[in-house]
């Protein structure tokens, strides 16, 4: 018997070694990273398994730059052969500039020895691939259509299990919960973890443009005062192989963006083009606008009784680099990892000591890279004339060095 005099749960169906809540694609990821460990795993989220996802020619406004890392992870997942029979954009090089002046970098992965320096794919795209592995992984149970109302402790013969009531009414154990749900993590604001959060004032705007010119598989980011502008190559597919595509990420002031998203489409066309130095040539078609603020985010603690944090519900950080699902995917490995070593030793997988290894194994890799864009994003957004100067040296200074660009690309992709 609990304290609120509910019977211990004697369906099968209600109970969990580990509780994932989130079929996103950190949340997914798990799922199938500890789904044939031997415990008993659920997969709870709002809507059912993405698996008959259709797509002609349009394109997801929302796409991930994967690193070296991410796609070692889903190798070993077996999901990145569904990956690559899908679409997707192997970038080999990436040119950084400082719009205010003469300063630039250029990483190219043969220079470097890399086969690529990541991949660009569309978001829906890579969640089908990894819903489609959900699927198929027989030991998982996956719950649809489940929002979670509330998160409480139950003792059952001297053990200690979280109780999740969903707003259906929904009743399930489990000895471990990970949050998986995003920025804005019901999971976590309901086990009142402490966060450190402030916004970045600035709004990100994201679509799809067709160039006149092609990319030829290289990245674009270029830095001004109002904020960093990234173009990422797509594949156009055999239909639209004569025809160039980039995702665009644009973090721009609120005002600006406000002047941004009131323009026609003919006139943003024409400003971005202007803002990306015609680097592709001209603008010749953009999708809808899509808009949101962007805020960082960082709990100070990625575990407490019984729940622990993966992904966007343990950080957020600026898109500037690309580096936020990475960040999850890195975090997913090492939780996977202490997981399935504590199955081996008998170990409860709401063990503190499995969760603090995970924790210190995360916390400070991401508080590095969190650092490290706030620093990118300060240095960049300040326009006194010192600044400028300095950007554009570090740049150019960087560039002639080999063993530096290197280091950096490294880094990036998650293998340092």
């Amino acid at each position: 018997m609990d304290v609120a005099g509910t019977r211990s749960p004697v369906d099968r169906d209600q109970y969990f070694d580990i509780m994932i809540v989130g079929g996103g694609l950190v949340g997914s990821t798990l799922a199938c990273a500890i789904g044939e460990s031997g415990y008993r795993v659920g997969l709870l989220d709002r809507s059912p398994l993405n698996l008959n996802l259709k797509f002609e020619n349009d394109f997801d406004s929302r796409v991930v730059a994967l690193s070296a890392a991410s796609k070692s992870l889903l190798q070993d997942l077996k999901i990145w052969p569904t990956i690559l029979q899908g679409r997707y954009c192997a970038y080999k090089s990436m040119r950084v500039w400082e719009a205010d002046g003469t300063g630039a970098i250029s990483f190219d992965a043969e220079e470097l020895e890399f086969p690529e320096l990541g991949f660009v794919v569309e978001s829906r795209l890579l969640l089908k691939a990894l819903h489609k592995k959900v699927s198929e992984t027989e030991a998982l149970n996956v719950l649809s259509h489940g929002e979670v109302a509330a998160i409480d402790l139950y003792e059952e013969n001297d053990q200690s299990l979280q109780r999740v009531t969903m707003k259906d009414g929904t009743v399930v154990f489990a000895k471990l919960i990970v949050a998986a749900d995003g920025g804005a993590s019901t999971v976590r604001n309901l086990g009142k973890f402490e966060t450190r959060e402030w916004n970045y004032d600035h709004r990100a705007i994201v679509t799809t443009v067709r160039m006149s010119e092609a990319h030829n598989a290289c990245a674009f980011q270029r830095f001004s005062t109002s904020g960093p502008l990234a173009f990422l190559p797509l594949d156009s597919g055999k239909e639209m192989q004569d025809e160039y595509f980039c995702s665009v990420v644009w973090s721009v002031v609120p005002d600006y963006a406000e002047h941004l998203l009131s323009l026609s489409n003919d006139l943003f066309n024409k400003e971005l083009g202007r803002q990306i130095s015609h680097e592709l040539g001209n603008v010749l078609w953009s999708d809808k606008l899509q808009s949101f603020p962007l805020r960082q985010m960082h709990a100070k603690s990625y575990f407490c009784d019984g729940i622990v944090l993966v992904g966007d519900a343990a950080h957020t950080i600026h898109p500037l680099a690309g580096q936020g699902v990475n960040l999850g995917f890195l975090d997913v490995k090492a939780l996977a990892q202490e997981l399935n070593e504590a199955r081996l030793k008998s170990r409860l997988p709401s063990d503190a000591v499995v969760l603090r290894r995970y924790q210190r194994a995360r916390i400070g890799h991401n508080l590095g890279m969190m650092g490290v864009m706030e620093g990118f994003k300060s240095l960049f957004g300040n326009q006194f004339p010192w600044s400028t100067w300095l950007r554009n040296f570090g740049l150019s200074r960087v560039d002639r060095l080999s063993f530096f660009k290197k280091m950096l690309a490294r880094r990036a992709m998650g293998l340092d």
